[in-house]
């Protein structure tokens, strides 16, 4: 009888433990869970995340999905941010902006208002990556330059987070057709200003190419480690 009690007394406590660990599991997976913000410009191209030039295995949407989980990524669709308040946007862990029009209009900046929630969310040290083009993207991409941290001088080099995380691994990168950021502030990544690491916190990126990440060029030289470096820096910031 007692040997039975015994026994009964250790399945108890091991049902216990096994709830316990249950418990601190899923608690551990709600704590690491991050939420990303995509502002996905109005061109109706296809270009970045979701669209079926970057749907392949290993591509850039997956890679962005594996990083945050799918159901953690929020997509605006109006090309704007106007669902969201200077107050209430920093409720993301990250943001992503995605390229322009392409059709010359007003809309092909962001918008007054755009900018100032931007620059309340990188206020925070929080990260956003902005993503520009060539020169036909021109009015685009001097909007997305004239945010508060492309005025900060400070740059950065090897011992830095933000500049070993967007690097490792990474030293060659593909561009099809790329722009480049106007200037000498900021940190130019892999020899020109295509790619530039930008504020006092390190913690806006900008990209002046919509196709180093897409399926035709994303296996080329290191792009495909760049691409996962971009993901994995939004995602630890």
């Amino acid at each position: 009888m007692a040997r039975i009690n015994r026994q009964f007394i250790n399945f108890i406590k091991l049902s216990l433990l096994l709830v316990l660990v249950l418990v601190l599991v899923g608690v551990g997976s709600s704590a690491w869970a991050k939420t990303l913000l995509i502002y996905k410009g109005g061109y109706g191209g296809g270009y970045n995340y979701g669209d079926s030039r970057y749907d392949s295995v290993e591509g850039w949407s997956e890679k962005l999905d594996d990083a945050f989980g799918s159901s953690n990524i929020t997509v605006t669709t109006d090309s704007s941010l106007d669902a969201y308040t200077t107050a209430n946007i920093t409720d993301f862990d990250a943001i992503l902006v995605e390229t322009g029009d392409l059709n010359g209009g007003a809309d092909d900046a962001l918008s007054v208002s755009d900018k100032a929630k931007l620059n309340a969310f990188i206020a925070t040290g929080k990260r956003v990556v902005l993503t520009g083009e060539n020169n036909s993207w021109s009015t685009w991409n001097t909007s997305i330059t004239s945010l508060t941290a492309m005025d900060s001088a400070t740059t950065v080099s090897s011992g830095d987070d933000s500049y070993d995380v967007l690097t490792t691994d990474a030293s060659t990168i593909y561009y099809k057709s790329a722009g480049s950021a106007s200037g000498t502030n900021g940190t130019a990544l892999f020899g020109n200003r295509v790619s530039v690491i930008w504020g006092d916190s390190s913690n806006v990126l900008t990209v002046f190419d919509v196709n180093f990440n897409d399926d035709s060029y994303i296996s080329n030289n290191d792009n495909s480690q760049y691409s996962t470096n971009i993901a994995n820096w939004l995602f630890n910031a």
